[in-house]
């Protein structure tokens, strides 16, 4: 029984029959920097054992490989002022002859005595040697650049390494936004392909154009304007918690408690748990934010006690803040750098159907947060006694508030119920 492994439809053979599975990935991963985060699958063909590597979406991987583009960019740009020179107008080699300057006419031949008396067809006081010395000094202020000088000024200019990387960067950049277009939007190349916008480049319209319908039909995009950074990956928008999030306390309050009940991920360490319930008190009394434990609720506790009930969003943002809800827009943030969110047709499609997933745990958190909102003080102590695990003592007081009678020591009496309800429950709420 032998072992073959496949990637990218290429098979490999077994490096070393007595090297796990998961060495064998490794080993793999230094040629294919993508396989340190793939998914493995095993399939039985035959006498053999075949192992499928395959590639995650929303974790680091493979970079981009360099190519002979960025290098070319990377050259820096060298401009001879000789070049300079000789486009300058009467520069280098302005009226010049080999054999040097030529001299004076001799007596008798043709220009012996010009320039020195009037000629024939001068106007009548228009002419004479003051309008010579006229003629001549406009001559020498405004040179007449000679052939040789024009000559280089005409040439072609040489064109710098950084603009023949540009423009081949560009039309490279170009023919891999097209093939996007075509993966992604089959049927629609022609109208982004012809999209315009006033005052915008050609390239920024196409761009705009296909993200505006990857918005419509599947998800949210960041706002990018070059083919290059259409090329480099899928721009989802990552909405994840990062450590910078922690500090930002300009929240709603609804988020804000919500962020006061569940413990961080980065610890009692962390210090910024003291700004948060200082926030909090503009909200709720501070005795209330005191029966919390000191670090917060343990998200683990928090889904146990609250996932099946009416806060269950309460569970939902601990997961959220976590990174653990398993969806990419939730779990990574603005600074995590993914490289392996390529523009393929399944890509796209299991990246739509994790929107779906995390645009629905907005929503609860959302209408959780508006009914802390409603009336801070006593909501929030609701949710607190709930997540700390003391809200059995209180269901007796909810359910009997569906009932006429009750059963005391006295015997059957009847429950009041003009007393004010001081246990309301969250709209949607089951009793």
């Amino acid at each position: 029984m032998a072992r073959l492994f496949l990637y990218d439809e290429r098979e490999f053979p077994d490096p070393d029959p007595k090297a796990s599975v998961e060495e064998v990935r490794k080993a793999m991963a230094e040629f294919f920097p993508e396989l340190v985060n793939a998914d493995t699958r095993e399939e039985k063909q035959g006498a053999d054992i075949v192992y499928t590597f395959a590639k995650r979406i929303g974790t680091k991987g493979a970079r981009l490989r360099p190519n002979i583009v960025r290098i070319l960019r990377r050259v820096p740009e060298k401009r001879l002022a000789v070049f300079d020179l000789a486009a300058c107008p009467g520069g280098p080699g302005r009226g010049h002859r080999r054999g040097g300057r030529r001299g004076a006419p001799a007596g008798g031949e043709p220009g012996h005595r010009r320039g020195r008396d009037l000629r024939p067809g001068h106007p009548p006081g228009g002419g004479g040697p003051a309008a010579t010395r006229l003629a001549l000094t406009a001559a020498t202020t405004t040179p007449v650049p000679g052939p040789l000088g024009l000559g280089q000024a005409l040439r072609r200019t040489p064109v710098a390494p950084t603009s023949v990387g540009s423009l081949l960067q560009s039309h490279e950049s170009y023919l891999a936004f097209l093939q996007i277009v075509r993966e992604v939007f089959p049927d629609e190349e022609g109208e982004i392909l012809a999209a315009c916008q006033p005052g915008a480049s050609r390239e920024n319209a196409r761009v705009w154009a296909f993200l505006q319908k990857v918005e419509e039909r599947f998800f949210p995009v960041y706002e990018v304007e070059e083919y290059e950074q259409v090329v480099c990956g899928i721009p989802f928008v990552r909405e994840g918690w990062s450590y910078d999030s922690f500090h930002d306390l300009d929240l709603p309050p609804g988020q804000l408690l919500l962020l006061a009940v569940c413990a961080h991920p980065y610890g009692p360490e962390f210090g910024g748990r003291v700004a948060l319930l200082d926030a909090c008190e503009a909200h709720v009394p501070r005795s209330v934010l005191l029966e919390m434990p000191e670090g917060g609720i343990a998200p683990a506790d928090v889904r146990e006690r609250l996932a099946n009930g009416p806060y269950a969003a309460a569970a939902d943002f601990a997961d959220w803040v976590w990174g653990e809800t398993g969806t990419a827009f939730l779990d990574l943030d603005d600074e995590t750098e993914v490289y392996d969110a390529e523009w393929t047709a399944e890509n796209v499609a299991e990246l739509a159907e994790q929107w779906r997933c995390a645009r629905a745990i907005l929503d609860r958190v959302t209408d959780l947060a508006r009914w802390l909102e409603a009336d801070p003080p006593g909501n929030f102590s609701i949710l607190l006694d709930a997540a700390l695990g003391r809200e059995a003592p209180f269901d007796y007081e909810r359910m009997r508030r569906l009932y006429a009678c009750e059963i005391t020591a006295e015997g059957v009496a009847p429950i009041p119920h003009h007393e004010p309800d001081a246990l309301p429950l969250p709209d949607g709420a089951a009793a």
